[in-house]
């Protein structure tokens, strides 16, 4: 699996979360992480700025409270033919079936 070629996004690896930009298969990764807790709930946020220079993660636990904020201002998709949606992509590399993740609910606006 690799990288998406557009997009804003949380990438989740070995339970270490980054936020990653990428326009044309170039990416950015946030300059810190966050290391997530099994059997634990956290609501994770991508909020772009309104101009789009900017691209800010958060990661909030059950009650609301932010637990991991950064930002990316690289490697953005802003041109035509660049436009993103909303998605996930949950993979594994090993050879055993594995849960990887649960959504309880997501929403676009």
């Amino acid at each position: 699996v690799t990288d998406a070629i557009d997009g804003a996004y949380f990438e989740l690896v070995s339970g270490i979360i980054s936020g990653k930009t990428s326009a044309a298969s170039t990416q950015s990764t946030t300059g810190t992480t966050y290391t997530v807790t099994a059997s634990t709930w956290y609501r994770l946020r991508i909020l772009p700025n309104s101009n789009a220079t900017s691209i800010t993660y958060y990661i909030y636990n059950e009650a609301g409270t932010v637990l991991w904020t950064n930002s990316l201002t690289t490697n953005i998709p802003v041109t035509t033919g660049q436009e993103m949606g909303v998605g996930t992509i949950a993979t594994n590399a090993g050879t055993v079936a594995t849960e990887l993740l649960k959504i309880d609910y997501r929403v676009t606006i």
